[in-house]
């Protein structure tokens, strides 16, 4: 905590690019009480990030009384996004950085701050080369801060959200070189909210044509099969017309639709 309030003491105006998400959550925290009102808040929103995310940014900012602005974006302007290639995430993340930094030129502004903590460098992160290519700062990264000491900070400082399950894109659901539109992730939010509703969680609906895979730590089967939340996920994954509905038996992990991830089909 004082690599991290050294680092942004004496610095300019910043920008934080606040997902909602407990990395976010602490950089933004610190930097509130390091800088006072010398940071702004900024959530982008769009098709491709789950709304309770916006509703908990928009919640914490208010509750720490800083100034929060919500930015709409679409990332199907982007051909590497609609056709969900190995891009994906770069072209993504090159257009909001670059969203970003016209936001902290407007608002004066020197720096843009983004939550990466040291865990997402041993990571398969694709965007990372466009945080480098843009000059966005990473201090959480920087200092060393890790996922378990971020959710230990929160935790002690009853952060809401501390926590709660990592939320990721909804396009990281579909295979590479699926064409995805709006509709296909509105579908996927609509059955993941409904887990995380009834205590579910973390939970990834990975899509496969008419099959929808679902990954979700072992511990929380034996509840998710029995006959009440069984019948009701069953019913609302037809609604939104698969067909067929498996439960991935190696559980959750993150990246398991990566390029290079050996279940990739």
């Amino acid at each position: 905590m004082a690599a991290l309030r050294s680092w942004l003491q004496h610095r300019p105006r910043v920008v934080v690019l606040f997902s909602g998400g407990v990395d976010s959550s602490l950089l933004l925290l610190v930097a509130s009480e390091v800088l006072g009102q010398e940071v702004l808040a900024l959530t982008f929103t769009g098709p491709h990030y789950p709304e309770e995310e916006v509703v908990a940014a928009q919640n914490l900012a208010r509750n720490l009384g800083v100034p929060h602005r919500l930015e709409a974006f679409d990332p199907f302007l982007l051909a590497d996004f609609r056709q969900n290639t190995p891009d994906r995430c770069y072209a993504c993340k090159e257009a909001l950085y670059n969203r970003a930094q016209a936001v902290a030129r407007q608002v004066g502004a020197a720096l843009v701050l983004d939550g990466t903590n040291a865990d997402d460098a041993l990571a398969h992160r694709p965007g990372w080369r466009a945080t480098v290519e843009q000059g966005i700062a990473t201090p959480l990264r920087e200092t060393g801060w890790r996922k378990s000491d971020i959710r230990e900070f929160c935790r002690l400082r009853e952060m809401p959200g501390w926590d709660r399950p990592a939320q990721s894109c909804l396009a990281t659901r579909f295979p590479a070189y699926t064409l995805l539109s709006p509709h296909d992730l509105r579908r996927v939010d609509q059955v993941e909210r409904h887990l995380r509703h009834q205590g579910f969680g973390p939970v990834r609906l990975r899509v496969h044509g008419d099959l929808v895979r679902l990954e979700l730590p072992p511990a929380q089967w034996s509840r998710l099969l029995q006959p009440h939340h069984q019948r009701r996920l069953q019913e609302l994954v037809a609604a939104q017309g698969w067909r067929y509905l498996t439960l991935d038996l190696q559980g959750y992990r993150s990246g398991s639709m990566d390029p290079d991830a050996p279940d990739q089909s």
